[in-house]
């Protein structure tokens, strides 16, 4: 249909990854005017994100795709695919610049736990790895239960315990002994700072920013020179 806009198929089980795959390769064809795509709880598994992963590579109609509840897309696949989503809005946006387009866009997609991520198309790209003797910086965006976040962290927010179940250990990224260093962008180094800077909206999805724990000597000894040097600054 040339002027579908809007196509709403959340909790059809039935789907599955077959047929998933099959409207995600409709996505990818030059006449696809789709602008809103709801597949909430429709039995999708890898091969389907797969296929909608490719279809991000071509498609320019889409706005908005919900694939939450799709549990056996996971979550490193999940990952994968909001990169290539984000992609996907710098291209668009490039090219609607190109074409003299000043319109603001936000191009949204939900995934897992019905995170809500939307892209502006002007984002910057993914990191690339740390060097040698550097710590990872993992950067999450994650919502409140009640008021808590799934973790417990010490007087120096280096996080101590992670509930099963919770958004931190699904993502997997984040292990004990990692150091919360920001909240929306601010830099946090107590919990006195975390509570100045924690938004009270607990619906929100809240910038998160970690700093793994050094596992290697040469980021141990990085660890320690830092420490020492923050410790004399204050």
């Amino acid at each position: 249909n040339s002027t579908l806009v809007t196509l709403l198929l959340d909790t059809n089980t039935n789907i599955g990854d077959g047929s998933g795959s099959a409207i995600a390769k409709v996505l990818g064809t030059s006449n696809s005017t789709l602008k809103d795509l709801n597949m909430c709880d429709c039995g999708l598994g890898e091969a389907a994100a797969d296929a909608f992963g490719e279809a991000f590579e071509t498609n320019g109609s889409l706005n908005k795709l919900d694939l939450t509840d799709n549990t056996d897309i996971k979550k490193p696949k999940a990952l994968e695919l909001k990169n290539k989503y984000s992609a996907r809005a710098a291209r668009l946006r490039k090219e609607m610049d190109e074409r003299g387009d000043t319109t603001e866009n936000r191009w949204s997609i939900s995934l897992n736990e019905g995170d809500r991520h939307g892209f502006t198309g002007r984002e910057a790209p993914p990191k690339s790895p740390p060097a040698a003797g550097q710590l990872e910086v993992v950067e999450l965006e994650l919502k409140r239960g009640g008021n808590a976040f799934g973790f417990s962290f010490d007087s120096k927010l280096q996080i101590t315990k992670i509930e099963p179940g919770s958004a931190l250990a699904i993502d997997g990224r984040v292990q004990l002994g990692a150091r919360l260093i920001a909240v929306e962008g601010a830099t946090v180094r107590s919990p006195a700072d975390l509570g100045r800077h924690l938004p009270k909206d607990k619906d929100l999805l809240i910038k998160l920013k970690f700093q793994a724990a050094p596992t290697t000597p040469a980021q141990q000894q990085a660890e320690l020179v830092a420490l020492l040097t923050d410790t004399r600054k204050m």
